[in-house]
């Protein structure tokens, strides 16, 4: 079944409005209804993402919680902290990259 590429809801085969948005899917409209698999494939993006992100800040949290504890103690505290925040920070920027993808092929992709 086809869903609208604006609010995600199911449509109709050959359906020329969106019954939930109104979204035009003419022919000179720019917008067609995709697939549940391009839906699917969306989704997951997206959460792919999000759990990066949440990932991502949380490790990148707790290395830093290491290097200010640790740094009492030792210089090694402090370069392991150091070391994981340069790890991290492409998986936190690579987690918003998929997200903000995500949105901007589906709008919202968290609507099932």
């Amino acid at each position: 079944m086809p869903y609208c590429p604006n609010c995600n809801a199911a449509v109709d085969d050959g359906a020329l409005l969106c019954s939930a948005c109104g979204a035009d899917f003419g022919p000179e409209s720019a917008w067609h209804p995709g697939s549940s698999v391009d839906r699917a494939s969306h989704s997951l993006t997206y959460v792919v993402g999000k759990s990066m992100l949440y990932l991502g800040y949380g490790l990148l949290t707790l290395a830093w919680l290491v290097s200010c504890v640790g740094s009492r103690k030792s210089g090694l505290a402090v370069l392991i902290g150091f070391s994981a925040s340069l790890i991290l920070i492409p998986v936190v920027v690579l987690g918003h990259v998929l997200v903000a993808y995500s949105h901007k092929t589906t709008g919202d992709p968290t609507a099932s």
